[in-house]
């Protein structure tokens, strides 16, 4: 099986109507990306940025990845990254370091069973994702955590709902 291709899309222009979008352009590689290198990329960007990744899709997505003088791609308003594609690990990394940082209840505290992960409660995390990302099925959005989770050494638990976090992603391990 190969490895699916992505283009890492980065806002260019928006308004109340209309947003555009446009593939970042890897110096040597061009603009269709592993997730890998897309990852990359973001870190690079750091935090802050509004991005997403829309798989490559031959004969779909070519117009976004040309060399020369690419498309933009339009998203109307009302229609969020969800509807085209995902956010990148280290954005959802980011909504998880900001439930811990600021927990939904004061007092509220979860206990993992494994000591090198920490838990973070699936609830606000849905939630906050769909605060910054747009709106989307909360299954579809805790689906996407839960692939984040088995790329990362994490796991899910279910009583209490909560993703359990290496520490080692939280720059503690």
């Amino acid at each position: 099986m190969t490895e699916p291709l992505y283009l890492l899309m980065v806002l260019v222009d928006d308004n109340p109507d209309v947003s555009y979008w446009a593939a970042v352009k890897l110096e040597g590689i061009g603009r269709v990306l592993t997730r890998d290198q897309a990852e990359a990329i973001a870190t690079r960007q750091g935090p802050g940025h509004r991005r997403f990744l829309l798989r490559h899709s031959p004969g779909q997505t070519d117009r976004f990845a040309q060399d020369e003088k690419p498309s933009t791609m339009a998203i109307l308003g009302g229609e969020t990254i969800w509807q085209y594609g995902e956010p990148l690990w280290i954005d959802l990394l980011s909504v998880l370091y900001d439930v811990i940082a600021r927990p939904e209840k004061e007092g509220q505290a979860y206990v993992s069973p494994w000591p090198d992960l920490f838990p973070v409660p699936v609830e606000p995390t849905v939630t906050r994702a769909i605060e910054r990302f747009g709106e989307a099925e909360r299954h579809d959005v805790e689906h996407v955590f839960d692939e984040l989770m088995l790329q990362a050494g994490g796991k899910r638990h279910d009583d209490p709902p909560c993703y359990h976090v290496p520490l080692s992603n939280l720059g503690l391990g």
